[in-house]
């Protein structure tokens, strides 16, 4: 958890892996292979992105991630170019389910409150998110991320995270 906290440094991750292979593979090689292990984009996930832009909210990334990581999301995700920011765990020093994740959400993007809607896959993180007053919706695919982004547009100004390598989105 170094590399995804920022303890370690992006090319002193590679140097070291480089290293363990005794010249076999560079830091290049290395680091196509370290991100060789991101899935692909999750179908439906780029038109739930931009319905919530033509919704007015921001997009944010919200990740437990490294930079080399990060960099890589940047040039995969079909949707990249219209993410208003990020929360990133090696920029916070912290993983979800930690508070110190939630807290940089709320004081970045929720003007110190919290969000109206988390939506995530993994319970420990949904069960961190309503214990600082969230309401969170464990995600099962796009369609299930969009009937919960219907109906928190309905209820009034909110925040949603969805699965599926994009984040937060809030209501501007």
């Amino acid at each position: 958890r170094a590399l995804e906290t920022g303890r370690l440094a992006a090319d002193a991750f590679l140097a070291q892996v480089a290293a363990t292979t005794r010249g076999r593979y560079g830091a290049a090689q290395v680091e196509e292979a370290w991100c060789a292990i991101l899935g692909d984009e999750i179908p439906g996930m780029a038109e739930l992105v931009h319905d919530a832009k033509e919704a007015g909210l921001s997009v944010i990334l919200f990740s437990d991630t490294s930079p080399i990581h990060y960099q890589a999301l940047l040039r995969k995700l079909s949707f990249a170019a219209v993410l208003d920011g990020a929360v990133l765990s090696f920029d916070v020093g912290s993983t979800k389910p930690s508070s110190a994740m939630f807290e940089a959400v709320e004081q970045q993007y929720c003007r110190g409150g919290v969000p109206r809607l988390y939506v995530d896959d993994k319970m420990a993180n949904i069960r961190a998110a309503r214990k600082r007053g969230w309401a969170a919706y464990r995600f099962g695919d796009p369609d299930g991320a969009r009937g919960a982004l219907v109906a928190a547009l309905a209820e009034g100004p909110m925040t949603i995270r969805v699965q599926g390598m994009q984040g937060p989105l809030e209501r501007a």
